[in-house]
This record gives structure tokens, sequence and C-alpha cells, in this order.
């Protein structure tokens, strides 16, 4: 049985604002801006980001959803979704994060909101 639906907010960090700006092509856009909208009713339907390959990886536990060529990389909580990375995919996965600047002001950026 599943449990009832938590609509959350869905917000994106400067950097995904911007990664989201660039995305070539009308498809892939329309693709990523559909699924950070379904992100505010089904942000638990999408998994736990853990890719079976060497990868970059960010220094805490996150969710990934897939839209065209795009991996939209969020981490949530009972008050909000908190999108910091919108990739192509087709990109070299171990830069994935790499245009993250400071990941120490990330974390704390995104974990502080989460608690507030």
């Amino acid at each position: 049985m599943v449990g009832p639906v938590l609509s959350l907010p869905v917000q994106l960090t400067d950097e995904a604002l911007l990664q989201l700006t660039e995305i070539p092509g009308k498809k892939n856009y329309q693709e990523v801006t559909r699924a950070l909208r379904a992100l505010e009713n089904m942000n638990e339907a999408f998994g736990a980001y853990d890719p079976g390959y060497d990868a970059a990886r960010p220094p805490f536990s996150c969710r990934v959803c897939y839209a065209g060529d795009y991996g939209i990389y969020y981490v949530a909580n009972e008050a909000a979704v908190t999108v910091f990375s919108i990739v192509d995919n087709r990109l070299d996965p171990e830069k994935r994060f790499s245009e993250i600047d400071d990941i120490d002001q990330l974390e704390s950026l995104l974990f502080d909101e989460l608690s507030d």
C-alpha cells in the first residue's frame, strides 16, 4: 500500500538554474522542465544516485531523476526538494559535478535550507 502523496516545493540552486537555462534544444529543455514539475509530487519515486561504474559522486546522498539526456540531481526532506545539479549524461561521468565551484558551500546551503 502506498502512503499519501505529499506535494513539496521544488527549488533550484543558482548553479542548477544556470544549468537549466543552458540546456540546448527544445526537446531536452521540455523534458527537464516536465520532470522538475513531477518532482513536486513524485520525488520519492526516483532512485538514489548510486552508479554502478566510475563516476563523480557528491559527498552526500542524493537522488536522480532522468529526463531526456539529462540527470536531475536533488535532495529532499519533508519540507522541500532542492535540485543542485542538472547534467547532460552524455558527458564524462567522472566529471559529472565538475561545474560545482564550492562543494562545501553547496553542502552547507542544501542542508542548512533543508533543516530550517
